[in-house]
């Protein structure tokens, strides 16, 4: 209990400049807190501590998150609420990175995802399409990174691998619909 107070008073007390490195080693662990049978007043501080780290993250929108070390915790979460939680900043952490390192963590992000609730997986479905967004045609890199891609399917289940081929054929065919009429020639 009173480590959460001093992670507590650290947070509230670290400059802006250097929360990037409190972040990354307190949130893992605090998320991590959050097992079964924890004390009430225990999931009171980890959640106050969690708000003020969304306050902070809302304040900096530029502010990385340790994507791998959420996703590993995710993997192998010790309750479903630190299942979610790391979930929740998975999907914050890989729309705050650049899109130029997002295409190693789109693996990490399908396996096993045949097996997660559907909410679940819309939530990772959108990451790992988020990973991919940097494989353009006018890239130099295109065929290493095409390959990375491939290789990323190869190594996963094939109904993980179902379940991804699908939403992107889904995403493939989504049509916007337009409450414009069409633009006249006139």
């Amino acid at each position: 209990m009173s480590s959460l107070d001093r992670i507590l008073e650290r947070l509230g007390t670290t400059e802006d400049a250097n929360l990037p490195n409190v972040i990354d080693k307190l949130l893992p662990l605090v998320i991590k807190q959050l097992v079964i049978d924890v004390d009430s007043t225990v999931q009171c501080k980890v959640l106050k501590i969690l708000s003020h780290v969304n306050k902070r993250l809302e304040a900096l929108p530029n502010l990385q998150l340790p994507i791998a070390d959420l996703i590993s915790l995710y993997q192998t979460p010790p309750s479903p609420a630190a299942s979610n939680f790391s979930l929740l900043y998975i999907n914050k952490a890989i729309t705050r990175a650049p899109t130029s390192t997002r295409l190693p963590y789109l693996n990490p992000l399908l396996q096993s995802i045949a097996s997660k609730n559907e909410q679940q997986q819309d939530i990772l479905l959108r990451c790992a399409t988020q990973c991919l967004e940097g494989l353009t045609p006018s890239t130099s890199s295109t065929v290493k990174e095409s390959s990375v891609v491939a290789q990323s399917l190869d190594t996963l289940a094939e109904q993980d691998t179902a379940v991804f081929i699908d939403y992107i054929l889904t995403l493939m065919l989504f049509q916007i619909q337009s409450d414009k009429a069409p633009s006249s020639a006139l």
